[in-house]
């Protein structure tokens, strides 16, 4: 099986929601989820964001997913800060957040 490890930074709040309901959107947020598709692209987004304003990110989060599931979802495939990232509309993470099939979190 192609498996495709995805990287998110979040919050303390984000990743208590996460805990509870998956990946998810609220009020004031985009309608999608984006994901580095590495470890080096989400550290250097958090470095990136230091030099801009204070982000609220202790966690990096790193799932995995089946390559095939990616597919058969039509999540888009973008470039996000110069780096390879997916892009999961929020009709779809229900079905995204059944995918996972591995998560390990990271202190920052």
């Amino acid at each position: 099986m192609n498996i495709q490890k995805l990287y998110r930074a979040v919050s303390q709040v984000e990743y208590d929601d996460w805990l509870g309901n998956g990946f998810q959107t609220s009020n004031n947020t985009l309608e999608v989820k984006q994901f580095f598709r590495s470890r080096r692209a989400v550290d250097d987004f958090i470095k990136q964001s230091k030099k801009l304003f204070t982000p609220p990110y202790i966690f990096i989060i790193e799932v995995q997913v089946p390559r095939s599931s990616l597919d058969l979802l039509g999540v888009d495939f973008i470039e996000l800060d110069t780096h390879e990232a997916v892009s999961v509309d929020e009709a779809l993470l229900p079905e995204f957040n059944n995918c996972i099939t591995f998560t390990i979190r990271y202190d920052i």
